[in-house]
């Protein structure tokens, strides 16, 4: 489960990796007290190579990733 709490964000993009998460079992992100998210995030190739170009940090490697909207208060 990842929870999240923000003021005036729209939107995110989490990346994930099996050292955070066990990405085999359906994520949970709770933000500001509203599930917008619970299901299987599948690892992709194509999202980590994005990632790594969008971060270009080599350390930081996400084998998926979650686009987020927030939830309407």
């Amino acid at each position: 489960t990842i929870e999240l709490s923000s003021d005036g964000v729209k939107g995110i993009t989490l990346g994930l990796c099996r050292e955070m998460l066990d990405l085999d079992e359906p994520i949970t992100v709770i933000w500001n007290g509203k599930i917008v998210h619970e299901e299987v995030v599948e690892p992709s190739a194509a999202d980590m190579l994005e990632l790594l170009a969008d971060t270009a940090d080599w350390k930081a490697v996400f084998e998926a990733k979650l686009e987020l909207k927030a939830p309407k208060r």
